[in-house]
């Protein structure tokens, strides 16, 4: 749930999730619908996806065997086996990297990161001091007007000696802007309103939607409602709509 989510945000539906699925047992024999049902405003649906067929296996206790989990990547791994099982082992974050970078005065890659953190780690217990790290990059090491006067690594950090906190880390390459138009038409009739259940393949695979239909790159509203059946449908409105990560 802390994937791409704030603490404060995830804690409710963590507890709330808890509550109805206290075990891998009662998640791994719940209907992925149900899952999602619980899930539903944390966003990011895929997470809740990768959860339910994570469970119906037996959890590993090293960070190279989580990876083959669905949906636990690297930083997720080393994660869970730091803070679970005691692995030592370094997770690296943006907060992570930002500290680690901004400490050593340079710019750094991800796995540099990780081996310089695994250095500093020394005899700490690896899920504390992964915590730790983290938690300095979010509320003390920020991004804009750090707090290096609070900071308990001030006096061996060189960015600080050197005034250069604003320009470590560098920032990562962006990805292009892909823009795509819609159209979703809400169907009434008798008192019901018509979804769809979007098929595997497309963006929120197996979740639910009013019909929708992605519009060519010449094609007018008009066509695309005759496409969809609907040609006598009535405009409401338009909306932008900014996905991230899908």
């Amino acid at each position: 749930m802390l994937q791409q989510t704030q603490v404060a945000t995830v804690v409710p539906y963590f507890e709330n999730f808890l509550a109805r699925f206290p075990s891998r047992e009662s998640l791994a024999g719940a209907h992925e619908q149900e899952v999602l049902a619980v899930w539903q405003g944390l966003g990011y649906y895929r997470r809740a996806k990768s959860l339910c067929l994570a469970s119906k296996q037996a959890a590993p206790s090293t960070a190279e065997g989580l990876t083959q989990l669905p949906g636990i990547g690297r930083y997720t791994s080393r994660a869970i086996a730091s803070m679970a099982f005691g692995e030592r082992v370094a997770c690296v974050d943006g907060n992570v990297r930002r500290v680690i970078c901004r400490f050593f005065g340079r710019n750094m890659t991800d796995r540099e990161c990780e081996s310089r953190s695994l250095d500093l780690m020394a005899n700490s217990k690896p899920g504390e001091w992964n915590q730790a790290v983290m938690e300095l990059g979010a509320t003390v090491c920020l991004p804009k007007s750090p707090r290096c006067v609070s900071c308990p690594l001030k006096k061996g950090c060189i960015a600080t000696s050197e005034g250069s906190q604003g320009s470590l880390p560098r920032s990562r390459a962006t990805h292009a802007v892909i823009l795509q138009r819609h159209l979703c038409v809400c169907p009434i009739a008798a008192g019901e309103v018509g979804i769809r259940r979007i098929p595997e393949g497309e963006w929120w695979a197996s979740m639910w939607e009013f019909p929708r239909v992605r519009l060519g790159a010449d094609e007018n509203m008009e066509d695309a409602l005759l496409r969809l059946g609907y040609p006598n449908a009535t405009s409401i409105g338009t909306h932008a709509h900014v996905v991230t990560k899908h």
